[in-house]
């Protein structure tokens, strides 16, 4: 839940400093070791001390979204009105210091950030630098960040410090030339797995997503798949994803019209269309883990996205207000309107469609629908994507 009392955001704490030094083996009379030796005591012992010098309270929301996250009233967004981008996270900047005789040595400067015993994100920097911006963090995740100063091939030193995100609220992805993009995960959905967005592309089939962007995506977020709603006028008649080759690309048009959008069948400005069945595509596709990391979107992320977040984070077992919460987050993005509460639970909207199925939850109501014979998903397809994307480590301690 969005609204939950946060946790006060933890101080990176300020490690002591200290030098790895690289002497060499001590010279030894053995013919053994004798050629080993003479290679090693050729090495330089390096005089460095690197520091991490911030002490910043770790934040990844600007105070507007913390004032939502913390608002008791979900309704209201605040400032946020749907036609000024605030919907990126607060990158982390991480600081630090050079110190020693030999410290001019230093001919770069390599920072690795772990999420436990994997990889999250590395990052090779010049020998001038002296700081690092670190954007797309999971929430309430524990990182090891490592700091080593190079002398060419030579590690001259190296130091170590935890960071923890403690924070509530939504994973906020920053993308360059993509809109409105969070992670679905984090509140009994796996993080890391798939993202609500706008669009890559646009209307004319051109990048809308720059070459960072794609960086981002493929090398950070690693994404998989890509799962583009967009009608068939709307998405320039692609057959491709704008992330290459190496990304699987759904096409699943569904229309936003006057109709209920989980359930509209009919002829939209001449094409038909069949939103039931591509809702029944897309849980399918869904219950494939070799699909995953994935992305979907609309145009704008807001209402066909919108619809099928509602659906599988209900599914997942997310309590309504969470699901409006989310739903009402795209008003921090730039998407030339702003989200109400009515655009889900007005009359012939997908919240109130949802209401009517029998379950005494949301989970069981969205499972009722899912397998109704409008949309005639079989049950063991629901129950692989919640074996995929459950967060079974959600809620302990």
């Amino acid at each position: 839940m969005y609204n939950v009392s946060m946790k006060k955001t933890l101080l990176i704490p300020l490690l002591s400093a200290f030098i790895i030094s690289l002497a060499g083996c001590q010279n030894t009379n053995s013919s053994l070791f004798s050629s080993i030796s003479s290679i090693e005591s050729s090495q330089k012992a390096f005089d460095i001390i690197i520091s991490f010098t911030n002490e910043e309270t770790i934040n990844v929301f600007n105070e507007w979204q913390l004032q939502y996250i913390n608002s008791n009233n979900y309704e209201d967004t605040g400032v946020a009105c749907g036609t000024m981008d605030w919907s990126r996270p607060t990158p982390l900047k991480v600081s630090w210091s050079a110190s020693g005789a030999d410290y001019k040595d230093i001919t770069s400067y390599r920072l690795v950030l772990k999420e436990g015993d994997s990889v999250f994100k590395t990052y090779d920097l010049g020998p001038d630098a002296r700081d690092c911006s670190i954007s797309n963090l999971k929430i309430r995740t524990k990182y090891k960040c490592v700091l080593q100063a190079l002398a060419g091939d030579k590690e001259a030193s190296k130091i170590e410090r935890e960071l923890l995100i403690d924070q509530n609220g939504p994973r906020l992805i920053d993308v360059e030339g993509v809109d409105n993009m969070r992670d679905l995960g984090g509140y009994g959905i796996k993080q890391g797995l798939i993202y609500r967005s706008g669009r890559l592309s646009e209307e004319d089939g051109k990048d809308k997503i720059t070459a960072l962007g794609k960086m981002t995506m493929l090398n950070d977020l690693r994404i998989k798949s890509e799962i583009d709603l967009r009608r068939y006028d709307e998405n320039g008649e692609i057959t491709a994803s704008p992330l290459g080759s190496s990304v699987n690309y759904l096409h699943l048009p569904m229309v936003y019209g006057g109709n209920n959008i989980a359930t509209y069948k009919g002829t939209y400005e001449g094409y038909e269309y069949d939103n039931p069945k591509q809702i029944k595509d897309f849980f399918t596709y869904l219950s494939e883990e070799s699909h995953y990391p994935l992305v979907f979107h609309c145009s704008i992320g807001k209402d066909r996205t919108g619809c099928l977040a509602y659906l599988l984070e209900g599914l997942l077992g997310m309590e309504e207000e969470h699901l409006f919460r989310d739903y009402l987050f795209s008003n921090f993005a730039n998407i030339g309107s702003i989200c109400k509460i009515k655009d889900v639970t007005g009359n012939n909207k997908y919240g109130q469609t949802i209401k009517d199925y029998e379950g005494e939850t949301i989970s069981e109501k969205v499972k009722n629908f899912l397998t109704s014979e409008t949309i005639g998903l079989d049950s063991s397809v629901i129950e692989k994507v919640i074996s995929i994307l459950k967060d079974q480590n959600y809620g302990r301690e």
